[in-house]
């Protein structure tokens, strides 16, 4: 009678630790479910070309194999007098119906880059094209908005819905490296640069 009563006991403490897992398991995909979070492996790297050239890359970033943005970089050439100077022109361009946002104050033809604190909403300024590198010599403009890895903000809008997301990135040595991405799968819902 002993051997049946702990052994009834047993099996209730065994359904007992099964239950509680599978909820934790189910509250636990079920959070996770509505970011769709992209790491780029390997990391997407663009150098700058060589003199009057120019490179794009095409970058899906919610997984529809359709691309959302263009990575551009510009490598030209200013005249003052005799001389000439380098020119660089970097920048991410929108495709479709992709909107970047950034920090509305800028001081310069660069937009500010997100920090990983803000959050990707209306409430930040919304613009068609992202300028990372601008660099004129002649002219004394000169701005490089990702020297460190930021974020850069968007949205994209389906059936007059917005899904919001962001792109971590940083323009260094020459090189444009993008490093991963994530979007709020759930409609017209804010998402934190950097979170995934």
């Amino acid at each position: 009678m002993n051997i049946l009563r702990e052994s009834s006991g047993l099996i209730l403490i065994c359904f007992f630790l099964l239950a509680i897992s599978c909820k934790k398991e189910d509250t636990g995909d079920k959070a996770v479910s509505n970011i769709l979070y992209t790491d780029f492996k390997p990391d997407i790297a663009l150098p700058l070309p060589g003199e009057y050239g120019a490179v794009t890359k095409q970058i899906d970033i919610n997984g529809d194999s359709l691309f959302e943005l263009t990575a551009y970089l510009y490598h030209g050439s200013e005249y003052f007098g005799p001389h000439a100077y380098d020119t660089y022109y970097v920048s991410f361009r929108t495709i479709d119906s992709l909107m970047f946002i950034c920090k509305p104050f800028t001081n310069g033809p660069c937009k500010t880059a997100l920090d990983s604190t803000m959050y990707v909403s209306d409430k930040n300024e919304i613009i068609s094209e992202f300028m990372i590198l601008n660099s004129m010599p002649v002219t004394g403009i000169h701005c490089c908005t990702l020297e460190t890895a930021k974020y850069v903000g968007f949205y994209l809008k389906n059936n007059n819905k917005k899904y919001y997301g962001w792109i971590r990135s940083s323009m260094n040595s020459g090189t444009l490296t993008i490093f991963d991405c994530a979007i709020n799968k759930t409609a017209n819902d804010s998402i934190r640069a950097g979170y995934n």
